[in-house]
């Protein structure tokens, strides 16, 4: 994170407050940040066909963030890919797997 840190940028700021940035590896594209969690110390990045894949990544990974284009870059390390059963949990009520889950639930109150 040291091109950020050269720009002048508060890169603690911006990578607790990076909801929504588009999350590249190098060339690849990896997704988006659905969440940031544990207090600002993992991103749970949105990915994948539909965006059904969840993949937590450690804020000590990212190498860097460009606010004004709502981008970060990750190293290319393993990360951590959250089984589905615990997906939706993680995602907003837009998203198919939650409505589905809120479906549910409205199924069983009934």
């Amino acid at each position: 994170m040291t091109q950020a840190t050269r720009a002048g940028i508060d890169v603690g700021y911006w990578v607790s407050h990076c909801e929504g940035f588009r999350v590249r590896s190098g060339n690849r594209r990896l997704g988006f940040v659905q969440e940031v969690l544990e207090g600002g110390q993992t991103l749970a990045v949105r990915g994948g066909f539909l965006g059904r894949r969840v993949t937590l990544v450690p804020i000590d990974r990212v190498l860097a963030i460009v606010p004004r284009e709502r981008r970060l870059w990750v190293s290319s390390s393993p990360t951590i890919r959250v089984p589905r059963a615990v997906t939706p949990l993680l995602t907003d009520d837009l998203s198919p797997p939650a409505h589905l889950e809120r479906k549910r639930r409205e199924r069983i109150a009934a």
